[in-house]
């Protein structure tokens, strides 16, 4: 009888760790997956940010970058040079981006999460695209002319 009462705890115990790995292990794989569709992994090696700019720094924003939406986990930042992003989602690490004013071309508009918004293409020939909601796309649009 008493080994019975230690093995139940300990099988129980098993059982959930088990569904917490394999919950950790799917999320990685999905994540990894929609970033490697989104194109975000190309971005670092065409522009890689030396350093975060001096300004005003932009935090926990939404962008679109590819086919993923990075929701709350963006810096962004507008500054002469060009445009900041910093995508930092939990669990995975992507370079801070600078991508020069020159390469970004507006590329129509587009919605999500039910808002207008302005889709960006990236790069010559196009690398990736890039979509911001109107409010966001308003701080942008005076280095894009």
């Amino acid at each position: 009888m008493e080994s019975l009462l230690i093995f139940v705890p300990a099988f129980v115990l098993t059982v959930l760790a088990g569904i917490l790995l394999f919950g950790a292990g799917l999320y990685f794989l999905i994540t990894r997956l929609f970033v490697s569709l989104g194109g975000i992994t190309k971005l670092p090696a065409a522009f890689p940010a030396p350093a975060a700019p001096a300004g005003e720094i932009l935090r926990r924003r939404t962008i679109q970058i590819g086919a993923v939406r990075w929701r709350n986990c963006v810096d962004i930042a507008a500054t002469p040079e060009g445009l900041y992003l910093h995508v930092r989602q939990f669990a995975t690490r992507f370079a801070p981006l600078l991508i020069p004013w020159g390469a970004l071309k507006e590329n129509g508009e587009t919605w999500y999460y039910w808002q207008r918004a302005k889709r960006l293409s990236v790069g010559s020939p196009a690398i990736t695209e890039l979509a911001a909601h109107l409010p966001l796309y308003a701080l942008l649009e005076p280095y894009l002319r």
